[in-house]
């Protein structure tokens, strides 16, 4: 376990080295309060390499789609991943 990486939120930052979408999608959920739906199951099946420092519930969002390489939808709070 990287410790450094455990406890970067505690800096701001949030960081993911090959997590599932579905953890990445509960931590975006307890932070920024999304709630992230995943309509593609090829989408449901990858995992995310990505760092977030500081960001905005906008940018975590449009961060995470560019890693995915997929398409999106947000209505408030809910993005819905895949269409």
């Amino acid at each position: 376990m990287n410790v450094d990486r455990a406890f970067a939120w505690t800096r701001g930052r949030l960081s993911y080295q090959l997590q599932p979408l579905d953890e990445v999608a509960r931590d975006l959920h307890r932070w920024y309060g999304l709630d992230i739906v995943v309509t593609d199951t090829a989408l449901a099946r990858l995992r995310i390499t990505m760092t977030l420092d500081h960001a905005t519930a906008d940018d975590a969002v449009q961060r995470l789609v560019e890693t995915l390489g997929g398409r999106y939808h947000r209505v408030g709070n809910t993005v819905r991943l895949g269409e």
